[in-house]
C-alpha cells in the first residue's frame, strides 16, 4: 500500500466537493486525516472473508409529499 500525500489528499478532496479551506484550519485537518488513515491501516489488517460481510438495510425517508394536506 502506498502512502497518501495528506496535503495533495486535502486538496483535492476540499477542491472536489467545493470546500473553502482557510489556511488556519489546515494543520486540524491534516490530523484528522492522519488520524483516519491510521484506522483505516489497522481495518486493513483484518483478514475478512467476503461472505461472511453482511451490508445493512439503507433507511430512506418516507416521501413526505403524501402528508401535505
Amino acid at each position: 500500500m502506498s502512502r497518501l500525500d495528506n496535503g495533495a489528499y486535502i486538496d483535492a478532496a476540499a477542491d472536489l466537493v467545493g470546500l473553502p479551506l482557510r489556511p488556519e484550519w489546515r494543520p486540524g485537518v491534516a490530523r484528522f486525516v492522519a488520524l483516519a488513515a491510521g484506522m483505516a491501516e489497522v481495518l486493513d489488517r483484518v483478514d475478512l472473508d467476503d461472505a461472511e460481510l453482511v451490508q445493512a438495510p439503507v433507511y430512506t425517508l418516507p416521501d413526505m409529499a403524501d402528508d401535505r394536506d
